[in-house]
């Protein structure tokens, strides 16, 4: 049985010491969009959509943000850049940055200091990149190759989610309407590059493009704190994926889909997140203005309805407009 109270409240309005409102020295446009924290709480990261930078600022003895430090799409070659990025994610090992550039259809890869939170682009993956590249190789003979193949499927890439290994990257692609699956490299040469290694196998270490007839426009993406499973929100579908996981190829097969036919505060969802006990997956539905808490089962981590809040039953104060995270002791959402 579940007992479940929502006391919506309003957060303070200097959590870090100083309010950062309009990230003026960010520059015009559409300013900061998604944003990551590393474990240590030392270092902040943005995704500015405005300026197609990502920009890294440091939490100081007093909890402010200190001058930040910007990372542009455009001191890159062009093949390389990451226009208009929406969402940025550290990896579990604090190694890696990734950042999505959703009108790039792209995912960039960047070195990361732990001590400075400085960072260093190494890579970026877009549609149209090479994969599954081979050679052919005869005695006596020059090689041939390498033959590829090309990406496809990351057209409005947006949202990003690391199994807890650190083995295989997922990400969301709204105009694809997919989840694309990539081997992260944390054995041959603990990079964190999404890039195959070696000479005779180049190319991205693309996995899996998986879709559904039951997912459209997916947005949020979360993996099960086990690894076993990945769930993914379907805006315009307004469904919920349970999708299990391999954890030895990364790839995704679907065991269920729930939608606002029979959870009708799922319409226009587009958040997930998952508890740090795998007990309970939490929605967020922009059309409905709802959050939705979900039983996780353990044997399939197929999900069963526990409750919904909605705007409406909350005197409104549950308009939907941005991210949710659960507290990591799990007692806030």
């Amino acid at each position: 049985s579940y007992f479940l109270i929502c006391d919506v409240q309003k957060a303070p309005d200097d959590v870090f010491g100083s309010t950062y409102s309009n990230f003026s020295n960010l520059g015009p446009g559409f300013g900061p969009y998604g944003l990551a924290i590393s474990a240590d709480g030392q270092h902040v990261y943005v995704a500015d959509s405005g300026n197609d930078q990502v920009a890294l600022y440091h939490v100081t003895s007093n909890d402010s943000l200190s001058a930040y430090t910007a990372y542009p799409s455009s001191a890159l070659a062009v093949t390389r850049q990451f226009t208009d990025p929406w969402q940025v994610m550290i990896s579990p090992d604090g190694a890696n940055v990734y950042v999505t550039g959703s009108s790039a259809d792209a995912i960039a890869v960047y070195a990361r200091d732990n001590d400075t939170g400085a960072l260093t682009h190494m890579e970026t993956i877009h549609d149209g990149s090479s994969y599954g590249c081979t050679y052919f190789l005869a005695p006596n003979a020059p090689s041939l190759g390498p033959t590829c193949k090309s990406l496809t499927g990351m057209n409005g890439a947006y949202g990003m989610t690391i199994s807890p290994d650190g083995r295989h990257l997922y990400m969301t692609s709204i105009l694809s309407d997919s989840v694309m699956v990539f081997k992260r490299q944390t054995v041959v040469t603990n990079t964190g590059s999404l890039t195959l290694p070696g000479p005779f196998s180049p190319g991205a270490g693309f996995t899996q493009r998986f879709t559904s007839t039951q997912l459209s426009r997916p947005y949020g993406i979360a993996v099960s704190p086990d690894g076993a499973q990945v769930y993914v929100a379907g805006y315009n579908s307004d469904s919920v994926l349970t999708l299990s996981r391999d954890v030895n190829t990364g790839r995704l097969t679907q065991v269920q889909a729930l939608g606002s036919g029979t959870v009708p505060e799922l319409n226009g969802v587009f958040r997930v997140t998952a508890s740090a006990d795998g007990k309970h997956l939490y929605t967020a539905s922009y059309d409905s203005s709802a959050v939705c808490a979900f039983a996780r089962s353990a044997l399939d981590g197929t999900l069963r309805k526990v409750a919904c809040y909605t705007s409406a039953g909350n005197g409104g104060a549950l308009t939907m407009r941005g991210e949710m995270k659960v507290a990591p002791a799990g007692d806030i959402l």
